[in-house]
């Protein structure tokens, strides 16, 4: 057993993370009938607490890749996060960091939220305690889903739910 693996996976960071993903997870797949505003409530901070969490995630040497298929569809997804929503499209400036890039891109929060569903609950899948290569393969994910993808689809749903309800 990589001992530098274990540790990882037992650190508080990577366990509080693991955590809030499966909680995040488990609410989005939640059929619990609640209004839009109380979905966006606390949506919100699942997303607040996943990107603080998710800064905090440690690189993993990757040492061999597990092609994986996850066992669920987009449009499952997509259908219990519409359901839940009575506001999907908003505003933003792709790179606000670009000065140059003044255009404004049209977001969808559902395919925001989407996209960090697939990307958290497809490592979550693949992580298993019990095989170290599951295991690396995992925690490799988890940290390049987040800098690579799911972290712009964050702080952008944050931003739009911080404007949706304030409607």
């Amino acid at each position: 057993m990589n001992q530098h693996l274990s540790k990882t996976a037992l650190s508080r960071p990577f366990t509080n993370f693991y955590k809030l993903a499966e909680n995040y997870c488990n609410f989005i797949e939640s059929s619990e009938k609640i209004s839009a505003e109380a979905f966006l409530v606390s949506i919100q901070k699942h997303l607040v607490e996943l990107y603080s969490s998710g800064l905090k995630l440690e690189d993993v040497d990757l040492t061999s890749v597990i092609n994986y298929e996850r066992a669920y569809t987009n449009s499952e997804i997509i259908n219990l996060i519409s359901e839940k929503l009575d506001a999907q499209f908003y505003w933003h400036i792709f790179d606000p960091s670009d000065l140059n890039d003044t255009e404004a891109v049209c977001g969808d929060l559902i395919d925001d939220l989407n996209d960090i569903y697939l990307d958290l609950k497809s490592s979550i899948e693949l992580f298993n305690p019990e095989r170290d290569e599951c295991r690396e393969n995992a925690l490799w994910q988890f940290k390049f889903d987040f800098d690579n993808h799911w972290n712009s689809h964050c702080i952008n749903a944050i931003y739009a739910i911080h404007y949706f309800l304030k409607r």
